[in-house]
């Protein structure tokens, strides 16, 4: 996904009451190259998926079809350390 893919469905879940999910806890996005990569940390798998299902609705409403057929990468989180503490 590129720049103007990420801000251009970001925009569309925005619109949609959908940019800020309660469930997502921590996002981020950065440069791979040209590319952009995410990482976000969820409450859980099924809050995950429903999200991606949404993204990826957007995605095909935007015909942006290499984006929707993408499946998220699904890691169990370890541990986070909280750079406020």
């Amino acid at each position: 996904m590129n720049v103007g893919q990420s801000n251009e469905i970001a925009k569309s879940l925005d619109k949609a009451g959908l940019g800020a999910p309660a469930e997502r806890l921590y996002h981020v996005c950065y440069r791979d190259g040209d590319e952009l990569r995410m990482i976000s940390v969820w409450e859980s798998e099924e809050a995950l998926r429903a999200f991606f299902d949404q993204l990826a609705r957007t995605a095909v409403d935007l015909e942006m079809t290499e984006i929707a057929r993408t499946e998220p990468a699904i890691e169990e989180v370890h541990h986070i350390i909280d750079g406020s503490q």
